[in-house]
């Protein structure tokens, strides 16, 4: 893991798992209601990737808030800012755990890990990761 990641493992069928991913992709709607964290503009979108125990793996990404979706230095000239990453945990992860009764043949799950400070930077139009980093209390204290 790494500083400032989340990474939570999800397991009983009917949690909601799909639910939440297809919303999270703009592939469905809420049945009410509306939440617009970026902005109703923003475009999502949700796709094949890779991560080391998952599989298979997904991403998630919005357009850059920065650019409006043209291409800088924030997405690395995409237009597109990768905000969470996912997947259907490797079985073989299970297997370093069953001595504490984990039988990879009977328990499944499901992982994510959103990057908080990119969600920060996208919802506040921070330019540069960094900035979160420095320690810099002038710049911290607008967000206070």
């Amino acid at each position: 893991m790494t500083v400032g990641s989340s990474t939570v493992i999800l397991g009983d069928n009917g949690a909601g798992k799909s639910t939440l991913l297809r919303m999270l992709a703009g592939l469905i709607s809420p049945t009410r209601g509306a939440v617009h964290v970026f902005g109703a503009d923003v475009k999502t979108r949700f796709f094949p990737s890779f991560f080391p125990f998952t599989e298979p793996s997904a991403d998630v990404s919005i357009s850059c808030i920065i650019c409006g979706g043209k291409g800088c230095r924030t997405c690395k000239q995409t237009g597109w800012v990768e905000l969470l990453g996912c997947g259907m945990v490797d079985p073989n992860v299970f297997e370093f755990v069953k001595s504490s009764g984990y039988d990879s043949a009977k328990i499944s799950g499901f992982a994510f890990g959103m990057g908080v400070e990119r969600v920060a930077m996208m919802k506040y139009g921070i330019d540069d990761i960094q900035l979160l980093f420095q320690g810099d209390v002038r710049f911290l204290e607008q967000f206070g």
